[in-house]
């Protein structure tokens, strides 16, 4: 039995929600994962990318990328790491990006049914699990789904400041997703 304020739901309709939301986290995850397991070659602006990070130490990171790249640092210094610990492997370049993706995904139905309850989110954390760029990029050597990951967690920080003692409307709060 539940406590606080928030009433228990009906009986089986829980199961149900949650079968739902793991079943499309799961999707979700297979989808990156098919698509990394896929080793698809590196196309010329992630070759590119790869050349700057294979071929400097992580110092060398901190300076101007050669071919017009740019990155942030934390995300050349991660896939460095990566390929230091795993070889210079397609697979081993393109692993951070697919943690990232994945962590994206599992972190934003958490964020997103603190704004538009429990339906909502699941619809949304959906259209997040089955976005095509979304799992696209969680497998090439560019920082995008760690881009997706940075932004679920600063609206994961931002949220409690506009839901503390000076909040905003919550119609406000919608536009954190």
């Amino acid at each position: 039995m539940r406590t606080g304020s928030q009433p228990s739901p009906p009986p089986g309709v829980l199961p149900w929600r949650g079968v739902g939301l793991l079943a499309t986290l799961a999707l979700g995850i297979a989808a990156r994962m098919a698509q990394y397991l896929g080793n698809r070659s590196l196309w010329l602006d992630e070759a590119y990318l790869a050349l700057n990070i294979l071929g400097r130490d992580f110092s060398g990171l901190l300076r101007p990328l050669d071919y017009h790249q740019i990155a942030p640092p934390l995300f050349l210094w991660a896939v460095k790491l990566t390929v230091s610990l795993w070889g210079e492997s397609e697979f081993a370049l393109r692993l951070v990006p697919l943690i990232g993706g994945i962590l994206a995904l599992l972190l934003f139905y958490p964020l997103a049914r603190r704004v538009l309850g429990p339906l909502g989110a699941w619809l949304a954390t959906a259209l997040l699990a089955w976005s095509q760029p979304l799992i696209y990029y969680a497998s090439e050597v560019k920082p995008y789904a760690t881009d997706a990951l940075t932004a679920v967690a600063a609206g994961a920080l931002a949220l409690p400041l506009i839901e503390g003692p000076t909040a905003a409307r919550p119609s406000c709060r919608r536009l954190i997703l």
